[in-house]
């Protein structure tokens, strides 16, 4: 279960990144060319631009964040309401320490962008966008919206980038290991093989088709469109709406899932309530989009697991996972891991320079290349076989980054 989380928190961002990069509408046929010719020019004779004084990537994020706590559908949006769902179900786990919290990783991601030399803050659409926040609007991420539009490029199609944020207008960044070229959009049925599609749709086999929609099923490596990610368990994925996040009291009779783990509502009778929380030893079920009583520290920390759940009903029992003994459905309680055998057992996790599997003690990775209990991979360090440290990311070089920077990219 920890990988599926591991994969969701990226997830979850990368929804969020792609709603926040979405090419900027300028409103100004001016500014491209202003741009172009020098962005010192550009930027002075541009009414409202400019660069906010005291902008930084972390306020930016902390205005969004701050506005999530007031705005069910903007904490949707942003993914914050599924960090507050797993704050809520899964009270052992340490969010602060998790390099893959949102909050984080999302002001990192702004940080970046208000240092790169190719992007500047439009201080009037910034303002516009604090006022959307404040006023919960509801189209704060659709198209047209100050939030949108916060920065602007300068490299123009041909020019190198490391963003799509650094590209002019509705281009993006094709990026190639850490730098890219900035082009246009590929139309659906266009070639896909060296160019990205339009938002509302996916290269599949070298051409772009159009993505399906929210309530339709999708496939988690295809994805889907407006403004919607694919959730679910395996092979019953479903399009889920962020503009149309469900909140407690709605009525699901028709949809019959309120968002489940993602949004931390269950249906009951159709209504949306709550996800209730089992304690050990209480019923539980394990289905991601319609769970109803979620086993306490069972997704995340793996100190619990829903156990001797019945194929009929899906109803299980809230068991603690054992740290020593027979394993328990292949896993075990911290600080221990399953080790292979006649009998499967439950064993101390290996410390540095031990032999391992798959997981490792506190502190440490699993080289899956020796096999043997390493340090997390540094900034600069290859990740193909051994993971990253906290708050790095592993790049299509498999070398882990600094996701808080951009590299400075040739025009």
């Amino acid at each position: 279960m920890m990988m599926m989380m591991k994969t969701l928190f990226p997830l979850l961002l990368t929804a969020t990144c792609a709603v926040l990069t979405t090419a900027c509408d300028t409103s100004s046929e001016g500014e491209g060319e202003g741009e172009g010719e020098g962005e010192g020019e550009g930027e002075g004779e541009g009414e409202g631009e400019g660069e906010p004084a005291d902008a930084s990537g972390a306020e930016i994020a902390a205005a969004l964040i701050a506005g999530a706590e007031d705005c069910p559908l903007i904490e949707a949006q942003l993914a914050f309401s599924t960090l507050a769902v797993f704050e809520r179900l899964e009270p052992s786990y340490d969010f602060s320490a998790d390099s893959d919290n949102p909050e984080v990783a999302i002001a990192a991601q702004f940080q970046g962008l208000v240092d790169s030399a190719a992007t500047t803050v439009d201080q009037a659409r910034y303002d516009e966008c604090l006022v959307d926040i404040a006023a919960c609007a509801p189209d704060l991420f659709q198209e047209g919206s100050p939030c949108l539009a916060i920065f602007i490029g300068s490299r123009a199609v041909g020019q190198g980038c490391a963003a799509r944020e650094e590209c002019v207008g509705d281009a993006v960044c094709l990026l190639d290991e850490d730098c890219g070229v900035c082009a246009t959009l590929v139309a659906v049925g266009g070639d896909c093989s060296i160019g990205n599609c339009v938002d509302a749709a996916s290269c599949v086999d070298d051409v772009c088709v159009v993505l399906p929609i929210a309530g339709e099923a999708c496939d988690p490596d295809v994805g889907c469109g407006d403004a919607s990610e694919c959730f679910g368990d395996d092979g019953e994925e479903v399009c889920v709406a962020f503009d149309d996040a469900d909140e407690l009291g709605d009525d699901c009779s028709e949809s019959g899932t309120c968002g489940g783990l993602f949004t931390g509502l269950a249906c009951v009778e159709g209504v949306c309530v709550e996800v209730a929380v089992a304690a050990v030893g209480e019923p539980c079920d394990t289905s991601f989009l319609n769970v109803v009583n979620h086993c306490v520290d069972s997704f995340l920390s793996n100190i619990n697991t829903c156990a001797a759940v019945d194929p009929e009903t899906g109803i299980g029992v809230c068991t603690a996972l054992p740290t020593s003994g027979p394993c328990l459905d292949g896993q075990c309680g911290p600080g221990a891991t399953c080790t292979i055998g006649e009998e499967d057992t439950c064993t101390p996790a290996p410390g540095e320079g031990e032999a391992c599997e798959e997981s490792c003690a506190e502190g440490f990775v699993c080289n899956f290349a020796t096999g043997v209990c390493v340090d997390p991979a540094g900034v600069g360090d290859s990740c193909e076989d051994v993971d990253c440290a906290a708050n790095l990311e592993c790049d299509e070089r498999d070398i882990c980054v600094d996701s808080s920077s951009l590299p400075v990219c040739p025009a």
